[in-house]
């Protein structure tokens, strides 16, 4: 006969089993995932006891940043601890200290991590709408073989690790790359996050394709090719910038200059970059059955020149209304970016 004890050491095995599983069935994800690799070591040091997913970042492919005197290391990892299972999947941003002082060193990180919080925050934020990564971050308890964590953030229970854990690890690890190869002229920002777009994740690839897609199914392949030949023409005249921050991100410019030599587009307002979107849909036939503008279509894919989202474009575009200064503006920009009769924009 089986004993009570035997029946309970059974059904925790089982059960410990299948909740370990579980973490392993969810990295195993991320062995498909391009810019990442497997690698079980902390900066070159055998290590046993972690499953770690890194994030290639470097210029040659190589999954670790340096500070600019070589005193510290950066990597970003997925990490899962096999003893401590607690923690669950974690990541963000793990130094290790080549050289110097540690406690000189660690303060230096905990510095570099208050500058680019709030950053890395908005960020992310804007990324992920409807979640707060200001209340997500965690500190390290402790400084082991050198290594110090300035923050990490767990998984959270439901979260896909690669929609969400290898995204925000690219977001962390290009805002930290912008940084360390800045440092002498980066100044603190404070970012502003927003939740005004979809549920899907905002200013990436995916959101992307997804609003081409949309596009295409309500209005036709003819304005899904003048909404991605606008953003180009866009791009094409310096009037929007990637942000590498996101994974898929343009920032308007301020325009302070003229645009490539023509006069009077000088200085544009978040007013004139709404009423020109708003023309360019009216024009491109990008409107709803009672009108409106599509705004979501670029809400989660254009930032204002400050950096931060643009929210209630529509707002925005019945302040402008279809005349006055910012229309003249709206009409003189489309003439100059329609001009490309290869790739038309209406």
């Amino acid at each position: 006969m089986t004993s009570s004890g035997q029946i309970q050491t059974e059904l925790s095995d089982r059960y410990w089993h299948e909740y370990f599983q579980g973490f392993l069935d969810s990295l195993r994800k991320l062995d498909g995932v391009a810019d990442f690799e497997r690698d079980d070591r902390f900066f070159g040091h055998p290590d046993d006891r972690h499953i770690q997913y890194k994030v290639r970042i470097g210029d040659g492919g190589e999954t670790h940043l340096f500070s600019r005197d070589g005193h510290r290391a950066y990597e970003f990892p997925i990490e899962f601890d096999k003893k401590e299972t607690g923690y669950g999947i974690y990541y963000g941003c793990r130094a290790f200290v080549c050289e110097g002082d540690l406690r000189e060193e660690v303060d230096i990180l905990n510095r570099e991590w208050a500058a680019l919080r709030g950053e890395v925050c908005g960020v992310l934020d804007n990324t992920f709408p409807g979640k707060s990564f200001a209340k997500r971050f965690r500190l390290t308890n402790n400084t082991y073989d050198n290594t110090f964590w300035p923050f990490w953030i767990t998984l959270d229970p439901g979260e896909d690790i690669v929609g969400v854990a290898a995204r925000a690890t690219r977001i962390i690890a290009r805002i930290y790359r912008r940084y360390l190869l800045k440092i002498s002229t980066y100044h603190r920002q404070r970012f502003v996050s927003w939740t005004g777009c979809p549920t899907r994740s905002c200013f990436t690839k995916d959101w992307y394709d997804a609003t081409v897609s949309e596009i295409r199914l309500r209005y036709g392949e003819e304005s899904a090719v003048f909404y991605r030949n606008f953003i180009d023409a866009l791009d094409e005249f310096r009037i929007i910038t990637r942000d590498d921050r996101y994974e898929y991100a343009w920032r308007f410019n301020n325009m302070s200059g003229k645009l490539k030599g023509r006069s009077g587009i000088a200085g544009l307002t978040n007013r004139d970059i709404v009423a020109l979107i708003g023309k360019f849909c009216r024009n491109a036939g990008l409107e709803q059955n009672k009108g409106g503008i599509p705004w979501v279509c670029f809400e989660g894919i254009f930032l204002r020149p400050s950096g931060t989202p643009f929210a209630g474009m529509k707002h925005k575009y019945w302040d402008s209304g279809e005349d006055g200064e910012s229309a003249d503006k709206a009409n003189a920009l489309l003439e100059i970016l329609n001009g490309n009769k290869r790739r038309p924009i209406f």
